[in-house]
């Protein structure tokens, strides 16, 4: 009987053990690769922006590493050009959207709202955003990004990969490491999130 006390006992003890979690990490570096962490899912809604204008279409965004975001709430806002000059607005709700960092896949649940603007330059598609709102990570991270910043980036840079993405990010980024404020280019490397064991934090 004590044996098998025992056995129980170890079993659960293991299944709880999830030990000390990570938190994000690198000061504005590691806020810089969460916030384009957060933001692929939002080329689902570039995406819809550049086939058509249609208001009343959710869509549904597969993350990487499993669940998804929903975008919906669509709006239009003209610009001084008309038709020239077209952004839009929309919700992304996060639905334990996975996404990798350096101590394995991190889910975010939350709700941002984000406005979109495409540029079109000579050899490239610009994207502007405006996101506001707050994620939180849990699973291999335990943490939140509250976001209230403009982003400017390469439309496709939100679907890559590997490589290095410059973006231009001007505002405030905060995770549990403190409050970053932004006005600057930073780079990032997609896949990559620095973060910390939360004990062995300075």
């Amino acid at each position: 009987m004590n044996t098998r006390l025992l056995t129980v006992s170890v079993a659960v003890l293991s299944f709880c053990a999830c030990g000390p979690q990570a938190q994000i990490s690198g000061g504005k570096q590691g806020a810089s690769e969460a916030l384009f962490a957060a933001s692929q899912p939002l080329k689902g809604g570039a995406d819809k922006m550049s086939s058509k204008i249609d208001l009343s279409a959710s869509i549904n965004v597969k993350c990487v590493e499993g669940g998804s975001v929903s975008l919906s709430g669509f709006g239009v806002v003209l610009g001084g050009t008309g038709l020239v000059d077209v952004s839009q607005t929309f919700t992304a709700d996060y639905n334990n959207c996975g996404v990798m960092t350096s101590s394995g896949v991190a889910g975010l649940t939350g709700s941002l709202k984000v406005g979109q603007a495409i540029k079109v330059e000579t050899g490239s598609v610009g994207l502007d955003q405006t996101i506001k709102g707050k994620l939180q990570w849990s699973g291999a991270v335990n943490d939140f990004l509250d976001l209230d910043v403009s982003q400017k980036l390469a439309v496709d840079a939100l679907s890559q990969t590997s490589g290095g993405v410059s973006m231009v990010v001007k505002g405030t980024v905060i995770d549990s490491e403190g409050t970053f404020t932004f006005n600057e280019a930073v780079n990032v490397t997609p896949g990559k999130i620095t973060v910390e064991i939360a004990n062995e934090k300075k």
